[in-house]
Parts: C-alpha cells; sequence; structure tokens
C-alpha cells in the first residue's frame, strides 16, 4: 500500500467538492420573495453559509426577523436541498480526478457537512457515484455537526482514523474549528467561500489554491 502523509481524510462538501453556491441563492431567493422580501445578492449568501441553515437564514433576515420565521425558512430550504434532481450543483473542476487519484493512494475518505444530511448523501450519490466515502455526516434539524467535534470524532472511530493522521479539508470556518476540535490537521482549499489569509487566521496548516495541489498535500504534506 502506498505510504502517504495523510491516511484519511475527511472533506467539507459545499466549497470544498461542490459547487454549490448556485443552488443555495436559488433557493434562498424563491423563499425570500415567497415570504415578502427582497432577493439578496450573491455575496450576502456567500457570506451567510457555512453554520447551517438556521444560521443562514437567521443572518439572511437580519436579527430582527422572527425566529418563527427563520425557524420555517430554514425547514423550506432543507426540504428543498434534499430534492437533489433539482440540484444546479456542480464537482469544481479538478474534484472527481483529486478523489480517485486519494482512492488509488489508500487513504479514506469521509464527508462532514453542515447541509441537510438527506441532501448531503444524495448529492454525493448524484455528483460522486465512483467514490467510497467510508463515512458521511449531514446535519439533522437543528443540530448542525461543525464546529463542535462530537460528530468528527464519531466519524474518526468508524474510520478507523488517528486525529493526528487525518486531513480536515474546508473552505471555511467551521471546518477549521471541527479539526482543532477533534485533534485533526486543518487544511483549507481557497476555492471557496473564504479568503486564505482568513483560512490561515482560523488555524489551516495547510493551504491549497486547486483540487490538484490538494492531492499532494493529502499524499506529501508539501
Amino acid at each position: 500500500m502506498p505510504v502517504t502523509r495523510f491516511g484519511s481524510v475527511i472533506f467539507d462538501l459545499d466549497g470544498t467538492l461542490l459547487d454549490s453556491l448556485p443552488d443555495i441563492i436559488r433557493v434562498g431567493n424563491g423563499l425570500l420573495l415567497k415570504n415578502g422580501y427582497a432577493r439578496r445578492s450573491r455575496e450576502e449568501f456567500r457570506a451567510a453559509v457555512g453554520m447551517g441553515l438556521e444560521e443562514l437564514y437567521r443572518r439572511i433576515l437580519g436579527p430582527d426577523a422572527p425566529a418563527k420565521l427563520v425557524g420555517q425558512m430554514a425547514s423550506d430550504a432543507r426540504d428543498a436541498h434534499e430534492r437533489v434532481e433539482e440540484s444546479t450543483a456542480a464537482p469544481y473542476a479538478g474534484i472527481p480526478e483529486m478523489l480517485k487519484g486519494l482512492s488509488g493512494f489508500g487513504v479514506r475518505m469521509g464527508v462532514l457537512s453542515n447541509k441537510p444530511h438527506g441532501a448531503v448523501t444524495g448529492s454525493l450519490e448524484r455528483f460522486f457515484p465512483e467514490t467510497r466515502f467510508v463515512a458521511v455526516r449531514g446535519a439533522l434539524p437543528d443540530k448542525p455537526v461543525k464546529p463542535g467535534g462530537e460528530t468528527a470524532i464519531a466519524m474518526l472511530l468508524e474510520m478507523h482514523a488517528k486525529p493526528g493522521e487525518t486531513a480536515m479539508v474546508g473552505d471555511g470556518e467551521p471546518d477549521m474549528q471541527v479539526a482543532l476540535a477533534a485533534g485533526m490537521i486543518p487544511v483549507g482549499c481557497t476555492w471557496g467561500f473564504t479568503s486564505a489569509r482568513r483560512l490561515r487566521e482560523l488555524g489551516a496548516v495547510y493551504l491549497a489554491d486547486d483540487p490538484g495541489e490538494l492531492g499532494r498535500i493529502i499524499r506529501s504534506g508539501k
């Protein structure tokens, strides 16, 4: 079996493996219009993602929005995102090849996302049907899995992985936080929703500017 720097890797989904911002905007603006609110811009949605749907709509609607409305919109969005057949998302260029390469090197892979669990599993089946992910976790209603480390630690046990030999790869604050909480090595990808500078500030030990570079980091640590 080839030797790699990281024997295991856990990926974030949105903004890391999958360019799903168009979906988030499509669903979000549809719900805003339905509830009498104006559309929000791409940058407003980009700044709001990462901490689960409740927090996304809390940020989008603002601090004075009724909690009941935030919860209802998050629930409606959850239902919409689980209809994966309607998705306009797509893997980032180079991601399928990177996953295939890591699989060939025997790297154990998992996915940890604050996206609804049904949407996570459906997205992996649709967009990455040839990739085996040993452990997959998404959010259940009102229960984001990041930034706390509990779910990540359970995944490590399922993957038979050691935290210090596992990369947590993501594009946002909760990804870096969950890596540190679970004792994993934080790896930031700069093509997602957060700048390289901010990822460094959040504790990223490595930064990758494209999937090819990410594959090299996982394999060699360089």
